[in-house]
């Protein structure tokens, strides 16, 4: 895998086709087990009401063996257990309620000049904002978003084949964000790679 197969993916389609290819379908790490991708998608959805399985998805190296980010381009999945630092699980978690809810959190923070984050980091947290997305990262402590957002992380690196990794998620206001979202980064990567459609 690696470099060759993200070429091989861009090869051909469109970037809308690939990143309906990401949503689509059972992730490479499930190995073509649709049940247990389904039935992590419900646990996790399961840790709070404002998540249904439609809006939790995994994204990342873990999607297709190989990572579509512009910056790691066609990089290999890393398992736990190899001699090199393991990969992170991108998790997607669509929810209007929560997107709003840690935007409301974040702009009073902001507001009250207690937010506890660089100028540079301010600005990306903005323009991530604007795209309808927010990081786990970026949720403050203490919050029942970060309680909720932790709860889906938790639930994700308990069970198999996600054990041993460190998950991160992406909390989107809508699916068509995270698909926009993506289809930034294949365009960035189509053009890293030099590949046309």
């Amino acid at each position: 895998m690696g470099r060759a197969d993200a070429e091989k993916l861009l090869r051909g389609v469109t970037d809308h086709q690939v990143v309906a290819r990401l949503f689509g379908t059972t992730p490479w790490i499930f190995q073509n087990n649709t049940a247990q991708y389904d039935a992590w998608r419900a646990a996790v959805a399961a840790t709070h009401a404002a998540f249904s399985p439609d809006g939790v998805r995994v994204v990342g190296s873990s999607a297709f063996g190989f990572s579509l980010s512009p910056t790691k381009a066609g990089r290999d999945f890393r398992r736990t257990g190899e001699s090199y630092q393991r990969s992170d699980i991108d998790v997607v978690l669509v929810s209007e309620s929560m997107f709003i809810e840690i935007w409301n959190e974040l702009l009073d923070r902001e507001r009250a000049r207690t937010l506890t984050s660089t100028l540079d980091s301010r600005g990306k947290m903005r323009e991530d904002i604007y795209n309808g997305h927010v990081i786990n990262a970026l949720i403050p402590d203490g919050t029942n978003a970060s309680r909720v957002v932790r709860g889906a992380i938790a639930t994700t690196t308990s069970v198999a084949p996600f054990r041993g990794h460190i998950a991160k998620a992406r909390i989107y206001r809508r699916l068509e964000d995270a698909f926009a979202y993506h289809l930034w980064s294949v365009g960035m990567l189509r053009k890293e790679l030099g590949v046309q459609g």
